[in-house]
């Protein structure tokens, strides 16, 4: 039974994709924070109204207990969510509050419709039948405003109107029963209607979310490209301290465009995945890895890396010796870096990236100059032989 339940709640209130789930929770908080205010301001004028309605004909219970047991209730909330219209909510603080919305939605309906029906029952005027009105009104304006909040919406409608309509339904009049099928009706479809509000809502998270990683996104390596790597080193270098700053290296791989030339893009593409996934590897957690076009590649290490940004860089180019397979062929590819520290190499991204394009351009013209004393060494070495 209860599995069975869960399964038509899943069905009704899928779980929002994990990629959106901070953005959602983000949303729904500063909506509710911009609502609820309102929504308990309305809700304390439907229950004044209802206990001038009901004065004299209740007894003290029905006609002050509950009604300022809610307005005690609604009052606290009210003065919680004013306090925090100035406030940074912490993430773990939004977690509880929204959470907390479902426990106060629970007990505010069982009260809402054990008042309105003990009114209906008990009181003999014309004030006792409107009880279900004023819950209805309440009921509504409540899941309206709570919609961005769906499971306590969907509470909200349930605890509140269900008793209501079925009692109306097993022992009321005929009229009565036909306020309990208008309220049934009017239930289900703001219910539906805030089912679907929500998965719009989520739809309209995973289509931007879709957007910004494919503007963010090197369509080739699923890696960063370049002006994503711009704003995360922008965040890295706000969040930036005396003991505790980024770095940025850029690669040039060595050896990569007779790939091209030789075997094709296809191929050329193929060894391009493999260096950004073996790059990752090497990185994990202490370094972005971007692709900025081409066979150039970079890596921002992190500000809280583990590891030095000359240890980080030393364990890419290492992950890029073994060779890469191009159908029965194996090939080699090296790499160059030109490596740029925080505060040492420059204060903003452009001064760092060029401080880094500075070092790599020194770093390849070693490297040549190398080679050429190799082969120069070499023609010696034959020419003694």
């Amino acid at each position: 039974m209860i599995s069975s339940i869960a399964t038509l709640w899943h069905r009704l209130l899928p779980p929002a994709p994990a990629v959106i789930r901070e953005e959602l929770l983000h949303l729904q908080f500063e909506r509710l924070r911009n609502q609820i205010p309102l929504l308990y301001v309305v809700t304390i004028i439907t229950v004044l109204t209802a206990m001038i309605a009901t004065n004299g004909e209740a007894d003290p219970l029905l006609r002050l207990g509950v009604p300022l047991a809610m307005l005690g209730l609604f009052g606290a909330r009210l003065a919680v969510w004013i306090r925090l219209q100035s406030h940074q909510i912490s993430r773990a603080r939004k977690i509880r509050l929204l959470r907390n919305c479902h426990y106060i939605v629970a007990i505010v309906g069982l009260l809402a419709s054990s008042w309105a029906l003990k009114g209906w029952a008990t009181i003999t005027t014309g004030a006792g039948s409107h009880m279900p009105v004023f819950l209805a009104v309440g009921t509504f304006s409540s899941a309206y405003c709570i919609a961005v909040l769906p499971a306590a919406a969907l509470l909200a409608l349930a605890l509140s109107m269900a008793p209501v309509v079925f009692t109306f339904f097993l022992t009321g009049t005929t009229l009565e029963m036909g306020i309990a099928g208008n309220l049934a009706v009017a239930t289900l479809f703001l219910g539906r209607m805030i089912l679907q509000q929500h998965k719009q809502t989520v739809d309209m998270l995973v289509l931007r979310n879709t957007m910004r990683e494919q503007a963010d996104t090197d369509p080739l390596t699923g890696l960063l490209n370049r002006r994503a790597l711009h704003e995360q080193l922008m965040i890295e270098l706000n969040a930036a301290s005396p003991e505790f700053g980024p770095a940025v290296a850029l690669l040039d791989l060595d050896g990569f465009k007779p790939i091209n030339d030789r075997y094709g893009h296809a191929a050329g593409d193929s060894v391009l995945k493999t260096v950004a996934s073996r790059l990752q590897d090497a990185c994990g957690m202490d370094a972005f890895v971007a692709r900025l076009g081409g066979d150039e590649f970079a890596l921002l290490v992190r500000r809280d890396s583990n590891r030095t940004p000359s240890e980080v860089c030393d364990r890419a180019i290492l992950s890029l010796v073994p060779a890469y397979n191009v159908g029965s062929v194996h090939i080699r590819v090296g790499a160059s870096f030109g490596l740029a520290t925080w505060p040492r190499d420059g204060a903003t991204p452009d001064d760092l990236m060029a401080a880094a394009d500075r070092a790599l351009y020194v770093a390849k013209a070693e490297m040549i100059a190398a080679a050429r004393a190799r082969k120069v060494l070499a023609k010696s070495i034959i020419l003694a032989a």
